[in-house]
């Protein structure tokens, strides 16, 4: 099913306009203001704080490079090196099994329960920025399906991209050793290791795409159409053909974003003698930049026409009733 199909099924929504990528922007700023500063509650400020921190959890990333191990191959005597290594694991595999197992375990279900309130954390910012809501209980009670479906996803992203680590890791290994003996000339050695890195590259980058856009897509999709994350994404593929150029743009913006955001970062925690950088105080201290970045692709979807309009936005306030009139009773006839 192509995605255009999936657009049309996903309640029958209405695309009647395009990205705007600049409009959002003052929408953007005009929303946090009104969150967070019409007026200042320190405790509204906090409560965005907690959720924000639960988002960032266990938020992704690019792949490790397995390969970057070869600069240091060169600086050594290989064939000594992997010898010694090989006879050691091989004359401590028990241990090294019983110790490293447990630990990998271990490892991978705190992983994946970070994953999962991180995963939670991003809806309930969404759901609080969208609604005006920093009630975390209410917020973590609504956004359950959505998390759900936002977090096997990812969990599922990060199960492919470790396997794809693995594999290289291997790789990588069977190289080393190759070099090591000798049985391979050392062109076609450089010529794996190259292979290797330029893949492993095209995978990270892959890997940072797919965290980009389903944090700025997909899951704010998932959370306002309320389907799962496959739909989402095919829906989102519809966006991005609609408005490549916009689209890009946005990528740009965000891009420079990011790099104004980690300066102002670093300069609010260094000011505070570091206490700016302790999880919840630092994004508590600097809840506004975060709203605005997650107003600011809530307005970017919701440019698309008005069934993509996920921020409720203020109603103006009702005017005072007038008094009803009484009418006044005639004035006496002076001529009687």
């Amino acid at each position: 099913m192509d995605s255009d199909t999936l657009v049309r099924m996903i309640g029958e929504r209405e695309m009647s306009g395009q990205l705007n990528a600049v409009d959002a922007i003052d929408l953007a700023i005009q929303r946090t203001r009104y969150l967070l500063f019409d007026p200042v509650l320190y405790s509204k400020w906090l409560n965005f704080g907690v959720m924000i921190f639960l988002g960032v959890l266990a938020g992704g990333g690019g792949l490790t490079n397995f390969v970057s191990f070869f600069s240091f191959f060169r600086e050594v005597n290989l064939e000594a090196f992997y010898f010694d290594a090989e006879a050691y694991v091989l004359a401590h595999l028990g241990a090294i099994l019983v110790v490293a197992v447990p630990i990998f375990s271990l490892a991978v279900i705190a992983g994946s329960a970070l994953m999962y309130v991180g995963s939670r954390g991003t809806m309930m910012v969404i759901r609080a920025v969208a609604y005006d809501d920093d009630g975390i209980g209410e917020n973590w009670q609504s956004v359950g399906d959505a998390s759900w479906t936002y977090f096997v996803f990812r969990l599922e992203l990060a199960i492919a991209t470790g396997v794809y680590a693995l594999i290289a890791g291997f790789v990588g290994l069977v190289l080393a050793r190759q070099q090591a003996l000798g049985d391979v000339p050392e062109p076609e050695i450089i010529v794996g290791i190259v292979v290797v890195t330029v893949v492993s590259i095209g995978v990270s980058i892959a890997y940072a795409f797919a965290m980009f856009s389903m944090r700025n897509f997909v899951a704010p999709l998932i959370f306002h159409l309320n389907v799962s994350c496959s739909e989402a994404w095919g829906a989102y593929i519809g966006i991005i053909q609609r408005s490549p150029g916009q689209f890009l743009l946005y990528m740009l913006i965000k891009f420079i974003y990011s790099a104004v955001f980690g300066v102002a970062r670093t300069f609010v925690g260094c000011c505070t003698c570091y206490v700016g950088f302790l999880p919840v105080i630092g994004q508590t201290l600097l809840a506004p930049l975060f709203v605005f970045e997650r107003a600011y692709s809530l307005y970017m979807i919701g440019s698309l026409g008005p069934e993509y309009a996920i921020v409720n936005e203020p109603r103006p306030p009702v005017p005072p009733m007038l008094p009803p009139t009484i009418d006044a009773p005639p004035p006496p006839d002076i001529n009687r």
